[in-house]
């Protein structure tokens, strides 16, 4: 009983100081557009690697934000041909790989010293 009576006004403590933290007013929001490089306003999916990239997952393309500007990436298929993937979902694994889904349920991931996506074999067949 004793314990209870110790642990109850610590865990209140704690819940309202997170409570005041998360009230900050130096929040900022900053709308992106296709003037500002991003390939479409229509962004289905958000990831973060663990460069600390952000990809998005656009109506027409897949592209990565690192802050200032955006950049457009391509999948290259086993023929060698280039094509725009049009992704639904990324995965990002704990072993540092980006996996893109797409609309067709076929998966690329990327290859981060190419920078470009690639057929993720083992998931699609």
């Amino acid at each position: 009983m004793k314990l209870y009576r110790i642990l109850y006004p610590l865990i209140v403590l704690t819940f309202t100081a997170t409570v005041a933290f998360a009230a900050n007013d130096d929040l900022k929001f900053e709308h992106f557009t296709n003037e500002d490089g991003l390939p479409s306003s229509y962004v289905k999916c958000i990831a973060q690697d663990q460069f600390g990239f952000i990809w998005l997952a656009t109506r027409s393309s897949v592209c990565r934000f690192d802050g200032k500007i955006f950049k457009t990436f391509q999948a290259y298929g086993d023929d060698g041909q280039a094509f725009d993937i049009w992704c639904k979902k990324f995965i990002v694994s704990n072993d540092s790989v980006l996996i893109a889904q797409t609309t067709e349920d076929q998966y690329y991931f990327f290859d981060f010293a190419l920078e470009y996506f690639k057929p993720f074999t083992q998931i699609n067949n």
